[in-house]
């Protein structure tokens, strides 16, 4: 008899470049996870927030394994319980943050990625029935603190962003290290509920997905018809520009005929310089 395998929903939030050069530690450092489980018609989740002060670079891998084990022997109830690849399948949503990190933790087990491959939005497919409103202090203190130019030209305006700077606070808090170009002040029990609920509300999502295939399929797919119109738009949007800065280029008396022919005088010009390159 085949044994069904246990589907554990899961999410990883990582210290990411270039919180993670500051910090001078591994790209896409984890600190955060969350996992969820069926059990029946009831959705069950933990979520982990690492003390930095307990491991190392060396032993975070061998410390999530370790605590994903045991938060899936409470979530199932069964002391007894062994996760391997006999036994659990990991999900995730575009997973390749996830896909690294059980590579290292629990090398062998499957994981699925939820989304199938296509690239589209779980907080837009599910911005219905989930709050968007994240690290509210830490987006507060970040406004207080440091430029809007500096905030949109490092993402600090967008929650994935905001994650990582969430855990790069964590990290220089706990060991009390200096703040560098991200001078912000947020104290670490505030941090650890924003990033607990950021955390586990991925995997809520995730499950609602599971639970509702028909809307998920709908919204997917009505998705994917505006992120390739939008892609459409952006290469025609990128087309008109490169037209524009080459027509500002030309005198502007001249008529759009003298403009052509110069056009096509530099292309043949170009053409003999690129051969007499090999001569």
């Amino acid at each position: 008899m085949v044994m069904t395998k246990m589907k554990v929903f899961i999410d990883f939030e990582a210290i990411s470049y270039p919180f993670s050069k500051e910090l001078q530690i591994d790209n896409n450092f984890p600190f955060a996870y969350s996992i969820g489980i069926f059990k029946g018609k009831k959705f069950k989740t933990k979520t982990t927030i690492i003390n930095f002060k307990q491991i190392s670079t060396d032993s975070v891998y061998e410390f999530i394994r370790k605590d994903i084990s045991k938060k899936l022997r409470e979530l199932t109830n069964n002391k007894n319980f062994k996760t391997n690849s006999d036994s659990v399948v990991f999900v995730g949503w575009s997973p390749f943050l996830e896909g690294k990190i059980l590579n290292e933790s629990f090398k062998g087990i499957e994981l699925i990625d939820q989304a199938n491959g296509d690239f589209v939005s779980l907080t837009k497919l599910t911005e219905k029935e989930f709050d968007d409103n994240y690290f509210e202090n830490l987006r507060a203190s970040s406004k207080q603190n440091l430029d809007d130019e500096f905030i949109i030209k490092r993402g600090l305006h967008l929650n994935g962003a905001l994650a990582a700077l969430a855990g790069y606070k964590l990290f220089s808090n706990t060991f009390n290290l200096k703040n560098g170009q991200y001078n912000i002040n947020i104290d670490s029990r505030i941090l650890l509920k924003e990033i607990r609920k950021y955390s586990k509300d991925d995997i809520l999502r995730m499950a609602y997905l599971h639970d509702n295939p028909s809307i998920f399929e709908k919204r997917k797919q009505k998705l994917l018809i505006i992120n390739k119109n939008k892609e459409l738009i952006n290469k025609e949007i990128n087309r008109l520009n490169s037209t524009y800065r080459a027509l500002m280029e030309f005198d502007h008396k001249q008529t759009i005929l003298e403009a052509l022919k110069y056009t096509n005088a530099k292309i043949k010009k170009l053409k003999k310089d690129k051969d007499n390159l090999f001569n």
